[in-house]
């Protein structure tokens, strides 16, 4: 039980580091790249497969993904089931 916990928590932690990251310009070399594409490696299948079911919502010509956002809910709500 203690690892199921410490593997929600280590979710958390990656979906708000790639949140976090998607925000900032990232050289293509350098640490923080291989840490980047590290991070997207490990959130993107759960995010796609959020985003086949949740649409991207258009604000004119740019869009804004929830996916993120909802697998954050997801896995705390699984967190707080599991963990307490």
């Amino acid at each position: 039980m203690v690892i199921v916990c410490a593997l929600l928590q280590l979710g958390l932690l990656l979906v708000v580091a790639r949140m976090v990251l998607s925000w900032v310009r990232i050289p293509p070399q350098g640490a923080l790249a291989s840490v980047y594409q590290a991070v997207f490696a490990v959130t993107e299948p759960p995010l796609s497969a959020i985003r086949a079911v949740v649409p991207v919502v258009r604000m004119g010509a740019t869009g804004l993904d929830l996916s993120p956002l909802v697998l954050l809910v997801v896995i705390s709500l699984l967190s707080g089931f599991i963990c307490r």
